[in-house]
C-alpha cells in the first residue's frame, strides 16, 4: 500500500504513517474528541443542519458498496460514521487526515472492530491539498463532510479528482447555506474561522469540472451529497 505514496514518509505506529517530519499539529488535534461528540449528536444534527447521523452513514455505505479497487478517503477524521463500514473492508484503502489525533482515534475504533494493522488499511497523516500520490492512482475517492471546512473548495475537489482513475467514482458531502437555520449557523462558524466560506448547493455543483462524465446529487437539510464518475 505505501508503495503508492510518492514521497518519503515516517512510521508513527503500526498502520499509521506521516509525510511530515516536523511534528506538525492541526487545529483539530486538541478538540478532536469534543468535535466528534458534537457531530455524532442526534439533536445537534437535526436542530442545526436538518439531518441525522444515519444520513451520513447511509451515504458512506452507498460509497463503499459501490467501490472497487483502491480507495482513498480524504479527511477521514476519527471514523465515527465509517469505522463499522471500513471494518469489513476487503479493498486496499488509504484513510487520510491532517490531524494525527483524529487518525489515532480512528485507528482505535478499527482495532475495536478487530481490524489488523498493518493490513489493507493504511492511516496517512497528510495535506488534502497536496496529496502525496501520482495522478489516477485510486478507483474510488471519498470525502465526507470536509468540503465546507475550506475556502478553496474547487481546489479541494480538483485535487481529489486528480488522483482518481478514469472511470473511477467519487463521493463528496458538504454543508451548504440553502436551509435558513443551518445557513445562518454556517455563516456564524465562518466568522469564527471554524469553516470556510459558506456556499450554496448550486455553487458547489458548479465547481465540479465539466469533464466529469456523470454527476448526481441529493440534499438533506443543509447537507449536499454529490457523487459521480470521472
Amino acid at each position: 500500500m505505501t508503495a503508492m505514496i510518492n514521497q518519503q514518509y515516517i512510521s508513527v505506529e503500526d498502520g499509521l504513517i506521516s509525510v511530515f517530519d516536523d511534528g506538525r499539529t492541526a487545529p483539530y488535534d486538541k478538540k478532536a474528541k469534543a468535535y466528534e461528540k458534537l457531530v455524532s449528536s442526534e439533536f445537534y444534527n437535526k436542530f442545526i443542519w436538518g439531518t441525522k447521523p444515519k444520513d451520513y452513514t447511509g451515504f458512506a455505505t452507498l460509497a463503499y458498496n459501490s467501490a472497487h479497487g483502491k480507495i482513498l478517503d480524504i479527511g477521514c477524521g476519527g471514523l465515527i460514521q465509517t469505522h463499522e463500514i471500513y471494518a469489513r473492508n476487503n479493498h486496499e484503502m488509504i484513510l487520510l487526515d491532517n490531524s494525527i489525533e483524529m487518525l489515532k482515534i480512528g485507528k482505535s475504533r478499527l482495532l475495536q472492530e478487530s481490524v489488523q494493522f498493518p493490513g489493507k488499511i493504511t492511516l496517512l497523516h497528510a495535506d488534502a491539498f497536496t496529496l502525496p500520490f501520482e495522478e489516477e492512482q485510486f478507483n474510488s475517492v471519498f470525502s465526507f463532510g470536509m468540503l465546507h471546512m475550506f475556502d478553496d473548495k474547487a481546489g479541494f475537489i480538483n485535487e481529489g479528482l486528480r488522483v482518481l482513475a478514469p472511470g473511477g467514482e467519487f463521493y463528496f458531502s458538504c454543508l451548504t447555506t440553502d436551509r435558513k437555520r443551518g445557513g445562518r449557523y454556517l455563516r456564524f462558524l465562518h466568522r469564527r474561522k471554524e469553516v470556510g466560506k459558506p456556499v450554496s448547493v448550486a455553487e458547489v455543483l458548479e465547481m465540479i469540472p465539466a469533464s466529469i462524465k456523470k454527476v448526481e446529487h441529493y440534499v438533506k437539510g443543509n447537507m449536499l451529497f454529490v457523487y459521480g464518475t470521472k
